[in-house]
């Protein structure tokens, strides 16, 4: 995932490319994102495999197949949807 986001970062002529290399790129990043989740936050993991969805299959224009997170699923487990270890988590009250 760092690696897809340096690639991000040093992409200043993503903004010239075609439409369809910029989805392309959009559609790697998700299958990436989503594959972090589903392999490290317990919820995510439990959500996409009970969804049956296929990562790899992914896309922008399938994303609704996710379901938004509702503040129930928030207050019924929310350290199922750390996705790095709790000692890592920062709080910032502004």
């Amino acid at each position: 995932m760092k690696e897809q986001i340096n690639e991000f970062v040093k992409s200043p002529n993503l903004a010239f490319s075609s439409p369809a290399d910029i989805q392309q790129f959009q559609n790697d990043m998700l299958k990436n994102h989503i594959a972090y989740c589903k392999q490290n936050s317990a919820f995510y993991k439990k959500l996409l495999n009970e969804l049956g969805l296929d990562v790899d299959a992914l896309t922008l224009d399938s994303l609704s197949q996710i379901p938004p997170t509702t503040k129930a699923d928030l207050g019924g487990a929310n350290s199922d949807f750390y996705a790095v270890p709790p000692e890592r988590v920062v709080d910032i009250v502004l």
